[in-house]
Formats: structure tokens, C-alpha cells, sequence
């Protein structure tokens, strides 16, 4: 049996004559359709109301109700279900007039054949099928979507409530951090001398335990700042937002040989205070692991043209877990490069996680929650970040900004 489809449609055959819906009937079954018969146009219209059909086989020559009249009725009940006139005569141009007014689609003639009937019929089964999967896929997508956007509320919401449970632990945090370091400070300047040598050294090191705490404090509160903060988008010009950064840097060590390669003119579209807070973490996580080198090399540019940002389209990629470059309509990656002691590219992934860190505490103070931040802003860009390092010959941040 020959199973166009996993959709069984309903075709409906009309003929007043049993023999001849006998015949329409084993003419057709081969199709493994759900074949309903009726014997009269009143029994079709009960049909019709009944169920959806996908073609109707209508015999013109009938009793009481003719096919043409038939059809009529049957196309205010079904505007759009085909209809094939069945019939031995409407051989001339006013009895096909009359059918095609009536809603016919098409006509077969008696003696039938079988070849062409089965045909006709499978032509109409095909776009039931057609119809029946595109029905059950836009049910699918509609669900879906439903889904999806039931997912990211609650993904918001429960944004909103880590961010607001962050926000208020950090806030909540300072005051008693503020009382360890006062009382350790205190008893530092007061009662040192009382202290030997292993006490100095125990308070030595809650007073840099308080203050790594407090850094890291600090760091969250930024973090959630960046998150809740609105954003207001103007022209930024990312090159004079660099040598402003660069400047303070080199304010704070003065002893440090630094060059700062900064190029010229490049600008771009966003939030002011959160791109300063990009450069501020870019350029302070160069300058710190560079520090252990005797002259430092520190670059900020950008790449442009559809093949240079074609080949790091990979590189933004891999970063941030992406299958989606939506780098065509990119016209710059900026980066920040430096000549510092770099990292293990399998370990690159890493990098733009809160907490985590490539690096001893020792060898490298911080919280592991800079590059974060500037992945966070990156993000409320429609940008994208990533990064390329070797161990020992220094690392290249990237980002865009959507």
C-alpha cells in the first residue's frame, strides 16, 4: 500500500450509484487514505460538517440535489476544500463554465482512469501533507517561543534577585570589615610593642586578609553597578578614554618604564562611564602583568576590514560559549596587547568567569573579577570579548561594541 504521508487525510466520494463509489474506492486505496463515501448531496453536506476533507470526488448527476448545487453549498461550509467533478457529461464550454462557478478544480470524466484519477487525488494529498507540517511547525515555534520567553523572565528575575542579594551582602559586609580593620589598626599602633614577633605577624596578616576582602567588596559592588546601571549611548572618543587611563597609570608609578602605543582617532558608540570602566580594567590588568618586565610594551588599536575581523571571529567565539559571531556587522574589534607574562591558551576560557583567576594571588594581586566586569559591559554593548595569549610572551584582549 502505497503511504504518501504520515497525515492520513479524508477524501470525501459522492455518487449516488454504488457501484460507482465501489469503484472510486478501490481506484483508490491504494493511497492509504481515510476514504468516506456518501450517496447523495444532502449525505455530502453532513460530511462536510462533520470533518475536513483534503479533496472531494463529486458525481455531477444525482438526484435532488445535482453536483453543481452541491458544490455550491458545500463552498459555504468550505470555502477552500478542492472539489473534482466526477461525471459522464460536461463535456462543453457552459457546463465546465458552470463547474468552475459552482467551485469545482478540476474535472474527470467517465469512463475513469484509474492512472490519472490517482493522480489528480495524490496532488491534492501532497498539500494536505504540506499544509499539515507547516500547521504542526508554526504550533512548534509557537510553543517554542513560549517557552523561551517563559525561561528568559525567569532568567531576569533571577538576575535581579543575585544582583540585588550581591548589592546588599556587599553592603552589609563593610561594617563589620570596618571594625576589624580599626580594631586591628589600633591594636597594631597601640599595643605593637607588647606583641612579639609571631603576634606582629598574625596581625599583619588579618590587616591584609581585611583588605583583600575589602578590594573584593569593592570589585562586586562595581560589578553589580555595570549590571544595573542605565545606559546613555553617545559618541566616545575610545582613544582619548585610553590616554586618560594611561595617564593615571603611569601617575601612580612614576618609577615604571611604560610604553603606551595608543592609536589615534578611534571612536565609538556607547555608555561613557561603562567604557572608561572597560579601558580602567584593559590597561590596569596590562600594567599588572607586565610589571615583572624591564621595559613595558602596552598597545591599544583596532583591527578593521571584514577579513581581519573575519579571522578573529573564532577567538570573540570561543570566549563567551557563542555559535553566533554577529561579526558581519562589525566594522572594528578594538584590543588592548601587551608584552607581560601572558597565559595558557587552554586556560583562556577561564578568563572572563568571575573569581577566576590564571595566576597566584602572590604573584599577581586582584579579585578575579575585572575581566568580568569588562565582559559584562562588553555584553550590554551587543559586543563581544575575547582573548589570545602565550605564557611568557604576553596577551591580546579583545572586544567589539555592538
Amino acid at each position: 500500500m502505497e503511504n504518501l504521508n504520515s497525515h492520513i487525510a479524508n477524501i470525501l466520494l459522492v455518487d449516488d450509484r454504488p457501484e460507482n463509489l465501489l469503484l472510486l474506492e478501490a481506484t483508490l486505496a491504494d493511497l492509504g487514505q481515510n476514504l468516506v463515501k456518501a450517496n447523495s448531496g444532502a449525505e455530502a453536506l453532513r460530511q462536510v460538517l462533520k470533518q475536513n476533507f483534503c479533496v472531494i470526488l463529486l458525481d455531477v448527476q444525482m438526484p435532488i440535489l445535482d453536483g453543481y448545487e452541491t458544490a455550491a453549498l458545500i463552498r459555504e461550509r468550505s470555502r477552500y476544500t478542492p472539489i473534482i467533478f466526477v461525471t459522464a457529461v460536461g463535456n462543453s464550454d457552459a457546463d465546465a463554465f458552470r463547474g468552475y462557478t459552482a467551485g469545482a478544480v478540476d474535472y474527470v470524466l467517465k469512463p475513469i482512469v484509474p492512472e490519472i484519477l490517482r493522480a489528480k487525488v495524490r496532488v491534492f494529498i501532497e498539500l494536505f501533507r504540506l499544509r499539515a507540517q507547516s500547521q504542526e511547525q508554526a504550533e512548534q515555534l509557537e510553543a517554542s517561543n513560549a517557552e523561551l520567553a517563559r525561561k528568559a523572565a525567569e532568567l531576569q528575575a533571577l538576575n535581579r534577585e543575585l544582583e540585588t542579594f550581591s548589592h546588599s551582602v556587599s553592603h552589609d559586609l563593610r561594617a563589620p570589615l570596618r571594625s576589624i580593620q580599626g580594631f586591628a589598626q589600633a591594636l597594631e599602633e597601640d599595643c605593637a610593642a607588647q606583641l612579639d614577633a609571631q603576634g606582629r605577624d598574625y596581625l599583619r596578616r588579618v590587616r591584609a586578609a581585611a583588605q583583600r576582602m575589602s578590594e573584593l567588596i569593592e570589585d562586586l559592588l562595581e560589578l553589580a553597578r555595570v549590571t544595573r546601571t542605565e545606559m546613555s549611548r553617545a559618541p566616545v572618543d575610545l582613544s582619548a578614554l585610553c590616554a586618560d587611563v594611561a595617564a593615571g597609570l603611569r601617575a601612580a608609578q612614576p618609577e615604571r618604564e611604560v610604553e603606551f602605543k595608543i592609536m589615534p582617532g578611534l571612536r565609538a558608540q556607547g555608555d561613557v562611564r561603562l567604557l572608561r570602566i572597560v579601558m580602567e580594567n584593559l590597561l590596569g590588568n596590562a600594567w599588572k602583568y607586565t610589571s615583572k618586565q624591564e621595559r613595558t610594551h602596552i598597545e591599544f588599536g583596532a583591527i578593521v576590514g571584514p577579513e581581519q575581523v573575519a579571522e578573529l571571529s573564532q577567538v570573540l567565539n570561543s570566549e563567551i560559549g557563542s555559535t553566533e559571531s554577529g561579526l558581519e556587522q562589525t566594522s572594528s574589534i578594538y584590543f588592548v596587547r601587551d608584552n607581560g607574562v601572558g597565559f595558557d591558551p587552554a586556560l583562556g576560557h577561564k578568563l572572563f568567569i568571575t573569581f577566576q583567576r590564571l595566576h597566584s594571588r602572590d604573584e599577581f594581586p586582584g579579585t578575579g573579577i575585572g575581566l568580568a566586569t569588562v565582559a559584562r559591559i562588553v555584553q550590554r554593548h551587543g559586543g563581544r570579548v575575547g582573548a589570545q595569549g602565550t605564557p611568557g610572551k604576553g596577551a591580546t584582549f579583545y572586544f567589539t561594541l555592538g
